[in-house]
């Protein structure tokens, strides 16, 4: 996929200002040209507790700048909208307590959806994370993307660069995303009309225990891999109880071993290790776990199945 395919390029500043409420600024520009885009309007709608609008429209620069965005609301969503590009959605839920910039890239409508038939339409996006210690924002990969609607469900998994796409017909969707380490998030009644949709999210690191306080793991164990199916890359956590060495090797169906993930002495604990697809054919793989204490005992060995969709 393009990598200017994304509408989304996000947090150039941010600067906490959590006594006076929230500002948002940035420029609006086009996706294949970078031109600045007159004439958008760019919204930060407060869904929850209070439900406001606070819009602006982008200068003949591009520039456009929201102030005074209320604090202390659950729910913030920045939209921008013009005619001929993909609908803008993308949720910030720190915008009430922090001065954002933040540039709109805007994607132009497709004049014929992926997939063909007037009745099919794109979703693409980024996904971010937002780290609980530092604040730090960056490019999330391996996430889940489900859109529901109607019974039906659509999912992607973002890539390397946290971006991802997929077609879906058009209507109102509830759009989750989920990823190893932090906490789910998402939005409901989401329209995805027939110009596509651009639709982006930071989540939140889940918090950590303090340190010194962490648990250790009373047993080995090999966790199911997340995402699953996955692509183009899925995490796969084991907990290790004491000073151990470890092995996690990927065979295929036919018990040959197309990758050495782990091989080493571990701490007690628990350890994430990410599998990437790159060379990897679509289809189900085994991950093979042994374990056996430094101190001496028996080899533990378990087996998780994991699903790689391209």
């Amino acid at each position: 996929m393009n990598n200017r395919l994304m509408a989304i390029a996000v947090l150039a500043a941010v600067l906490g200002t959590p006594a006076l409420g929230g500002s948002l600024a940035g420029r609006v520009t086009e996706d294949t040209t970078g031109a600045a885009i007159a004439g958008a309007v760019v919204t930060v709608h407060v869904l929850l507790p209070d439900s406001v609008a606070l819009p602006d429209t982008s200068d003949g620069s591009g520039l456009y700048a929201i102030q005074n965005i209320p604090p202390a609301n659950q729910i913030y969503v920045i939209m921008a909208f013009k005619a001929g590009y993909r609908h803008f959605y993308f949720r910030y839920d720190q915008l009430g307590s922090e001065s954002v910039q933040f540039d709109v890239v805007l994607q132009r409508e497709s004049s014929t959806p992926p997939g063909g038939g007037g009745d099919s339409t794109p979703v693409a996006g980024q996904v971010f994370g937002r780290q609980e210690q530092s604040g730090a924002v960056a490019p999330l990969p391996g996430a889940e993307v489900r859109l529901a609607s109607g019974g039906s469900e659509y999912t992607a998994w973002t890539d390397a660069a946290g971006r991802y796409s997929v077609t879906v017909p058009k209507g109102n969707y509830a759009i989750t995303v989920a990823a190893s380490g932090y906490t789910p998030s998402g939005s409901n009644g989401v329209a995805v009309e027939s110009e596509g949709l651009s639709y982006g999210i930071i989540l939140r690191e889940e918090p950590t225990a303090v340190p010194g306080e962490s648990p250790v793991p009373g047993t080995y164990v090999l966790h199911e891999a997340y995402p699953q199916p996955f692509n183009p890359s899925t995490t796969i956590s084991l907990d290790v109880p004491v000073e151990s060495r470890v092995r996690l090797r990927m065979y295929d169906l036919i018990g040959r071993e197309v990758r050495d993930l782990l091989d080493g002495v571990l701490p007690p604990g628990t350890h994430l290790t990410r599998l990437e697809a790159g060379g990897l054919a679509s289809g189900a793989y085994i991950i093979r776990l042994e374990a056996q204490p430094l101190a001496g005992g028996e080899v533990y060995v378990a087996h998780k199945w994991i699903s790689l969709v391209r």
